[in-house]
Parts: structure tokens; sequence; C-alpha cells
């Protein structure tokens, strides 16, 4: 079985697993080489969990700055063209995790077994 993951949620869950509050409240940042190995491991565990027989493709949503970067034409979100009264996820918040460009960069040029797609959101909505 290949499993399909959600890449972007991992984006998040294991960025902000690199970042530790102390007991004064001070966020400490972890080596990026600790967040790399705590994704592999994310990946390993839900492959095992779900009885993969082959490497999993990662589902990455593409945004502007990522297709700039990849060189790739930018699609976007057919929401942010009908969402007229409240920009589209305009009441989420902005933060990200420190580490959430360098897991991006990882998981598209080092050496994970996985294929990955970048994809907007819509084609992977119309797809599934």
């Amino acid at each position: 079985m290949k499993p399909l993951i959600d890449a972007d949620i991992l984006r998040y869950e294991i960025g902000f697993c690199g970042e530790v509050k102390g007991e004064d409240g001070e966020k400490t940042i972890m080596d990026f080489e600790r967040v790399a190995y705590l994704l592999d491991k994310r990946i390993a565990d839900i492959c095992a969990e779900v009885g993969a027989t082959e490497p999993p493709t990662l589902y990455l949503t593409s945004d502007a700055k990522l297709c700039k970067q990849l060189k790739i034409d930018y699609i976007p979100n057919f929401r942010e063209k009908i969402a007229v009264s409240k920009p589209y996820k305009g009441t989420r918040k902005t933060e990200k995790p420190f580490h959430f460009r360098n897991i991006t960069a990882y998981m598209l040029y080092e050496t994970i077994p996985v294929n990955l797609m970048v994809v907007p959101k819509a084609y992977i909505i119309c797809y599934l």
C-alpha cells in the first residue's frame, strides 16, 4: 500500500515540535538536524501504522512564494476569488513555526524517500 500524506500539516506539527518553552516561558528553537529527524520519524511512523509497502507520496499545497522558488506557475486557490466579505483564511493566525520554510526545503531537496507533489489545494479537493 502507498500512503498519501498531507505534508502541509507536517510542516506545522513538526515545526512547532521544534520550539520548546522553558519554565521561564522563553522559547528555545531546536537545531534543524533534530527537526529533520522528527520529520523523518513521523513519516516512518505513519507508514508503519498504515502497513505501507511502498514509499509515501507527500502532498504539499503550493503558494505563490513556493511556486516562485520552484519556477512553476502559481494557480491561486479558487476560494480567494469568491471570499468577498472576508479574505480567505483572513481570520487565521499568521504565525508559522521557526523552521517552517526549512522543513519545506528539506521535503523538496533532501533525500527523504518520498514522491512530493506540489499542487494547489483546489486540485487535491477535486482529485479526491
